[in-house]
């Protein structure tokens, strides 16, 4: 992707880091509608697999299944539900833009395609990170990068 020098507004490039969860430790986004019951601050979250939307949103996490953080406490709703704003803390990080070679669902294992450098679900490669952001082919979408540890289980 380009970058238009006549543009009239900040837009993320290939490569470019998300700082705000780099740096906070924290996701802002919604508690699907799909999410039944109040969410309780502590209670682990994950990413909603079949949102589309532009609006990361979150649901809750089975003690069988993988969390990607914790609801944070807020005094101004300390049971949130569906509809609600959240914050989610996790250890996240580094938060990069990267370009889709397909379409990529929330919370998906990303691989790098090697021949055009854009992002896929895991197939035959390694995973490289975990989608925060719904995309299709050519948007840009923010991945949390994993450590060479656990791209190699």
């Amino acid at each position: 992707m380009d970058l238009n020098l006549n543009q009239m507004s900040q837009v993320p490039v290939v490569g470019q880091l998300d700082l705000q969860i780099s740096k906070s430790g924290v996701i802002s986004g919604v508690v699907d509608a799909s999410q039944a019951t109040a969410l309780i601050p502590g209670q682990g979250l994950k990413l909603y697999a079949s949102n589309t939307g532009s609006e990361v949103k979150f649901v809750a996490a089975l003690e069988s299944e993988v969390a990607i953080g914790h609801l944070v406490h807020n005094i101004k709703k300390a049971s949130p539900v569906a509809g609600d704003a959240v914050e989610v803390a996790g250890n996240f990080g580094p938060v990069m833009w990267l370009e889709a070679g397909e379409t990529i669902t929330p919370g998906e294992r990303v691989e790098v395609d090697d021949a055009d450098g854009t992002v896929q679900a895991v197939s035959a490669g390694k995973c490289r990170g975990i989608a925060i952001d719904y995309a299709t082919v050519g948007n840009l979408t923010r991945v949390m990068l994993c450590t060479p540890v656990t791209a190699a289980s």
